[in-house]
C-alpha cells in the first residue's frame, strides 16, 4: 500500500472522528428541577434523574432520597446494578480500534 493510500485512510478516520465527536447532544428536560417523588422537595436535576426521564421514567428521587433507597437495598442486589453499569457501552475500544487501523497500516 502506497503512502498516498495511507495519507487518504488517514485523512479519513481523522474526519470520521471528528464528525462523530461533534454529534448533537443527547436530550435533556426542559425544567431544570424537579419535585422530587418522595420528600416533595424542589432539587436541580442530575445525570441520574436525566437518563432517568430519557428512559422515560415519570417520578424522580432528590439525591438524600435516592441514596437512602439504595441503602434499602439488599447488598447483592446493589453488586449485580454496580457490575452491570461499570461494564460500559464499549465507545473506547471502538475508538481504539477505529484509530489503530489506520496506524497499523504506517507500520506495515
Amino acid at each position: 500500500m502506497s503512502n498516498e493510500e495511507v495519507l487518504k485512510y488517514a485523512v479519513f478516520a481523522f474526519i470520521a472522528i471528528f464528525l462523530i465527536a461533534n454529534l448533537p447532544a443527547k436530550k435533556k428536560p426542559k425544567e431544570k428541577t424537579f419535585v422530587c417523588a418522595r420528600c416533595k422537595n424542589e432539587s436541580p436535576h442530575t445525570e441520574r434523574t436525566i437518563e432517568a426521564w430519557r428512559r422515560k421514567k415519570s417520578k424522580f428521587y432528590c439525591k438524600s432520597c435516592h441514596a437512602k433507597w439504595v441503602e434499602s437495598q439488599p447488598r447483592q442486589t446493589r453488586s449485580a446494578y454496580e457490575t452491570r453499569r461499570s461494564s460500559g457501552s464499549g465507545c473506547l475500544g471502538f475508538i481504539v480500534i477505529f484509530i489503530a487501523i489506520p496506524i497499523s497500516y504506517f507500520i506495515f
